[in-house]
């Protein structure tokens, strides 16, 4: 394989060429692997997830709404992906969803929250809300991704583009599925409850609370499809700057992977519980488009299916800034899950933390400033 510098490299050139393609590594796993195809004859990127003899990587909405999920599969080797990569003189498949250039406005954010913690007093459960921080910067997208990756090598780390979604990288620490459809073992984990790694004692009721709705759901989801779940003992997972309540949970039986990835996803971690007003709330209340955030990522090789939950990560487009210089611009997605105990300014405070690793990758400075909106930048055509 090549080394990651190419890899890297040649990633980025895919993106400015509009070749879909998927970069990735699994948690703790030095190798990346690289996979590229052309769109199908109608132009469209499908990943077959239910089929046994397609391989590849899948990325989905969060609304998990859309007449397919897109991916990717390994038909173009990595010598002429780099070959196109550098050969064409413009995109050749365009993205059909552009970046936003505003940032969610602090003050909005939290008087969203105020409404929702309002309406969980009343009908209890968890909503879980999100904010985005757009950022320009010039730095190279190859030199971004090898810092932002260096930072977590226990995540699934990736980067990747099609034309339906549009690009995205990331660092994701939370396994959606590991399921192998020929003997139906399933792992998969409950991940929420978050605080700083600094504190100390006993986590608060508003997280272990939190951390309980979506083991309960997990369970009684996998149960519902006739699956025999069990959960193991509470712990905890570090990420950053942050730690997060964890729970691995297993399950057998032989269900079809596209089923249980569409009745896991988007989970309570990312979405909420009840789902339906979850998703109520966040449709009334979020002043930005999800996209992708909060869907899920799949590599599927074989019966072997890994899906992680797409979050801890970022929309982005290659353009120029008003002096001429190339860039990007990201939208870079965080937030958290708000209950009735919940605190407006910490939940702030907490999402801002989530995204600063990221955007400290992005721009190459430890301590960067968030504006509201991006000016002087335009998007490639």
């Amino acid at each position: 394989m090549e080394n990651k510098t190419d890899l890297f490299s040649v990633a980025e050139g895919c993106i400015n060429a509009g070749l879909p393609f998927a970069l990735y590594a699994f948690p703790n796993e030095e190798e990346f692997h690289f996979d590229a195809s052309l769109p199908d004859a109608d132009g469209s990127c499908v990943a077959h997830l239910d089929r046994q003899t397609w391989n590849g990587f899948a990325i989905n909405f969060f609304g998990n709404d859309e007449p397919y999920t897109a991916g990717v599969t390994d038909m173009i080797d990595f010598a002429e992906a780099r070959d196109i990569a550098e050969k064409v003189d413009e995109r050749l498949y365009h993205p059909t969803v552009t970046p936003a250039f505003r940032s969610t406005p602090v003050l909005n954010y939290k008087a969203s929250l105020h409404r929702v913690i309002a309406a969980l007093k009343k009908r209890d459960g968890k909503v879980v809300m999100s904010q985005m921080t757009a950022v320009a910067s010039d730095r190279p997208l190859a030199a971004v991704i090898a810092d932002y990756f260096s930072r977590f090598p226990a995540t699934f780390r990736f980067l990747c583009y099609t034309p339906e979604t549009g690009a995205w990288m990331g660092a994701s620490p939370e396994l959606l599925i590991d399921y192998d459809t020929a003997t139906g073992h399933l792992s998969t984990m409950a991940l929420a409850g978050t605080r700083n790694v600094t504190a100390v004692g006993p986590w608060d009721k508003k997280n272990i609370d939190e951390h309980e709705m979506v083991v309960d759901f997990i369970g009684n989801t996998l149960a519902s499809l006739g699956m025999d779940a069990e959960a193991e003992d509470l712990g905890e997972m570090k990420y950053g700057n942050i730690v997060h309540l964890h729970t691995p949970i297993t399950a057998e039986g032989k269900v079809p992977v596209g089923q249980i990835l569409g009745e896991l996803s988007p989970t309570p971690a990312l979405c909420g519980l009840p789902r339906n007003e979850a998703v109520h709330d966040i449709v009334m209340n979020e002043f930005h488009e999800r996209l992708c955030y909060g869907g899920y990522l799949a590599v599927k090789t074989g019966t072997h299916l890994r899906a992680y939950v797409n979050l801890r990560s970022a929309f982005l487009a290659p353009g120029v800034f008003a002096d001429g210089r190339r860039g990007y611009i990201y939208n870079v997605y965080s937030g958290g899950g708000i209950t009735a105990l919940s605190k407006v300014d910490d939940e702030w405070d907490e999402a801002m933390s989530k995204c600063r690793p990221l955007l400290c990758a992005i721009t190459g400075n430890d301590r960067p400033s968030r504006s509201e909106i991006v000016t002087e930048f335009s998007v490639q055509s």
